[in-house]
């Protein structure tokens, strides 16, 4: 696995930060060009931030590797080729994302800043989430995403696509998998945003929909990936025929869930 520290190097090193606001990444969102300038006084934490991921990254070992390797036979190699860029310079909530680069290949951009402190504490280990992003590459190059698609099968892609990443990155140990009353409590509050977001049929609702379904500082208001997430944690069993039938329908196959 590849580390470009070279943005976080930069901010370090207290370069302007009009050096790297250019940088490719900041546009790559589809979102417009979302830089925010990096506050300086974070850099002593960022700098022991960047240490401690550069070494986890370097010795990453995929969560509930049974589960993904069965299910994507080809996750050794994507993460053996693959580039983790550390980064500041993004606005909350974008800690950890997977972009598409310039040459047309992805990209997992982590947020050192976003990231926040509480990583630098010692139980802390960004494998969960380098396991999710990198699932998100598996998952998109099994299943691209549609282009010029409906509504209804764009929130599908979304369901499916953060449904899968978030639940074999949720914890290690899933065979068997239970949940408990406050996980479904959780399912059903999302769920019942995913049922009214399906019913919404005013164009620009229809796009806010779309992005509160997996973007949100509150990780358990993101509906649409915690439905997905649950779906697939309650089915834990059938994951390979789950994955197999692909994105096409999987909105409502969450919704008749119960």
């Amino acid at each position: 696995m590849v580390i470009d520290d070279t943005i976080v190097r930069a901010y370090l090193a207290g370069a302007d930060p009009a050096e790297y606001a250019g940088s490719w990444v900041f546009s790559a969102l589809g979102r417009g060009d979302v830089f925010a300038p990096p506050d300086p006084a974070h850099r002593a934490w960022v700098a022991q931030l960047s240490r401690k991921l550069q070494a986890q990254i370097s010795a990453f070992a995929v969560r509930n590797e049974g589960h993904v390797r069965a299910l994507f036979p080809e996750f050794g190699r994507l993460a053996a080729e693959f580039t983790v860029m550390l980064a500041v310079g993004f606005p909350d909530p974008y800690d950890a994302m997977m972009l598409t680069a310039q040459d047309g290949r992805p990209r997992v951009v982590f947020d050192l800043i976003r990231f926040g402190q509480a990583a630098l504490r010692e139980g802390y280990s960004c494998h969960g989430v380098l396991t999710h992003e990198l699932l998100h590459i598996a998952l998109h190059e099994r299943f691209p995403e549609p282009e010029a698609a409906a509504y209804e099968e764009r929130l599908d892609y979304i369901v499916f696509d953060e449904g899968f990443a978030h639940a074999l990155s949720y914890r290690e140990g899933l065979a068997g998998f239970t949940m408990d009353d406050q996980l479904r409590a959780r399912y059903a509050s999302a769920r019942a945003a995913l049922a009214r977001a399906l019913a919404e049929s005013d164009p620009a609702r229809q796009e806010a929909c779309l992005e509160r379904a997996d973007t949100s500082p509150d990780f358990w208001a993101k509906f649409g990936s915690i439905s997905g997430m649950c779906y697939v944690l309650a089915h834990e069993a059938q994951m390979p025929a789950l994955l197999k039938a692909g994105y096409r329908g999987f909105a409502r196959k969450v919704l008749a869930d119960g």
